[in-house]
């Protein structure tokens, strides 16, 4: 496909970084010219100094002993950007970038079944995450393929806004396909494919990348939520989606599961967001039934301004025109996203429970 310069993708890609960069005075710019151009000189194929002055650029005697010396760089991993191989001291199977090594699946899992992989598959490892932008680059050779890859990079946890597994944001420019991230949208999990990122849905079964070694990022909720349950922002959550319930029977379940465990109290907006986007993913990608559209929270008196155990009310996220019921439990429903909704207590629904991340097992 033609980009906006009429280029196709038949063309090498250093020729289209120069008609998008040719007004921009590179003389002596050596930390620029050495990226592209060893990241591309596989694909050149002859001295990147002659082609460079073909197209009129006054080159520094220091920038042509650079570009001269490039196809010697072998060892040099952006020199591996379209051959990347097993070496180095990585497990077998994987790959190495410099003293990191990664790993492909041949798994398609959802985006939290994958991290949760990554971590039982090696010692130390995580998805993918903390990545610079030259290791972005040698991330996006292994899936040259129109293949999705997850790794651990989202905005989950507030809106708009992707972050590493550790809640970093990335130093520099990574490789986004031109019109992503989207903004507004429901996808908020990041995937390599065909050489760049997108933003998918979450719960889409995809290949996903490992990493492990030095200077991998671990997220710092590792291990502090119980099989089943899913981290958000300082706390573990538990969707039951098999079983629905009276909300007092899922008030008491949710307290069996744990002495800290309770029905789901909502107390801002990003946590509200992260439910409905939660609930919203797996609705629209099939792994939650599209008839499970209601789900307990801990919310008893829809009329008063306390959560069932006492806790203010500070935030509230009713659908259009509620509570409208007599002192009745809440729920939350795909009504327009996962908004608030009242009803009796004896209906019976799927629920939510929450507890502290690191909450000891019962």
């Amino acid at each position: 496909m033609a980009d906006k310069f009429g280029w196709q993708e038949s063309y090498t890609p250093v020729i289209r970084w120069y008609y998008e960069n040719r007004d921009q005075d590179l003389d002596g710019d050596m930390a620029e010219l050495d990226l592209w151009a060893r990241k591309y000189m596989k694909q050149v194929n002859f001295n990147l100094c002659s082609y460079f002055e073909w197209w009129g650029w006054q080159l520094t005697d220091e920038t042509k002993t650079v570009c001269s010396e490039l196809p010697a760089l072998e060892e040099d991993l952006l020199a591996d950007y379209f051959h990347p191989t097993e070496h180095g001291t990585c497990p077998e199977g994987w790959y190495a970038y410099g003293q990191k090594c990664f790993f492909k699946s041949e798994e398609k899992l959802n985006w939290w079944e994958a991290e949760e992989k990554c971590v039982q598959g090696a010692n130390g490892a995580h998805l993918a995450s903390c990545f610079t932008e030259k290791e972005s680059y040698f991330l996006a050779s292994l899936v040259q393929d129109k293949t999705d890859y997850y790794v651990g990079f989202s905005d989950l946890a507030e809106h708009e806004k992707f972050v590493f597994l550790d809640g970093s944001e990335p130093t520099g420019s990574l490789p986004w396909e031109a019109n992503e991230p989207d903004k507004g949208n429901e996808q908020h999990c990041a995937v390599f494919y065909n050489k760049e990122l997108w933003d998918d849905y979450c719960n889409k079964k995809y290949h996903f990348i490992c990493q492990t070694g030095p200077g991998t990022c671990a997220p710092s909720h590792a291990d502090a939520c119980l099989d089943g349950w899913i981290y958000w922002n300082g706390g573990c959550y538990f969707f039951e989606d098999t079983a629905k319930k009276a909300w007092q029977d899922a008030d008491t379940d949710c307290k069996s599961k744990n002495e800290q465990s309770k029905l789901v109290q909502i107390n801002s907006e990003g946590e509200q967001l992260f439910l409905d986007h939660y609930l919203t993913d797996r609705r629209k990608t099939g792994t939650l039934n599209y008839y499970w559209r209601r789900f307990w929270i801990g919310l008893e008196d829809s009329k008063g301004e306390e959560w069932a155990d006492g806790e203010a009310l500070a935030y509230k996220s009713w659908c259009e025109g509620e509570p409208n019921g007599a002192n009745y439990p809440a729920y939350m429903w795909n009504y327009k996203g996962f908004c608030w909704d009242d009803t009796r207590a004896t209906n019976e629904f799927g629920y939510i429970c929450e507890m502290p991340a690191n909450a000891n097992a019962v």
